[in-house]
């Protein structure tokens, strides 16, 4: 009788123990999926964001080439404008020869052009159709 009863509290004892065991795997489990739904949450902001700068840098790359496609059609305005200005100097529109005055306003206006366009032989310039934008 007494082997029963040390049987039974044996017995009692390790079924307290499995309870408390149990119960602490169970609110390890509620924590884990509480940080598991936070975890969701922060992965579909973090795509969110991820989405949004996706479409602003192909919303700026686009204005990025529309800039760079304005920029060369003005490199070759500009080239073909001072080209202009040169032939009209040396040629019919003044004298035969061009007086010290024309030459001195040829020059400044062409290191002003070519400070706008920078180098000439930038990419673009070399590249451009002829045509007449005078």
């Amino acid at each position: 009788m007494a082997f029963r009863m040390e049987v039974k509290r044996l017995l009692e004892q390790r079924l307290r123990q499995l309870e408390r065991a149990l119960r602490g795997k169970e609110e390890r489990i509620v924590q884990l999926e509480t940080e598991n739904a936070l975890l969701h949450l922060k992965l579909a902001k973090c795509r969110g964001s991820v989405k949004d700068s996706r479409e602003e840098t192909i919303h700026l790359c686009r204005l990025l080439e529309e800039v760079r496609n304005i920029q060369k059609n003005t490199d070759c305005q500009l080239s073909q404008l001072l080209a202009g200005v040169k032939d009209k100097v040396t040629h019919s529109q003044w004298e035969k020869t061009p007086t010290e005055d024309a030459l001195k306003i040829l020059a400044q206006l062409e290191s002003v052009l070519l400070d706008i366009i920078g180098n000439e032989d930038r990419k673009g310039v070399n590249q451009c159709e002829t045509g007449d934008f005078l």
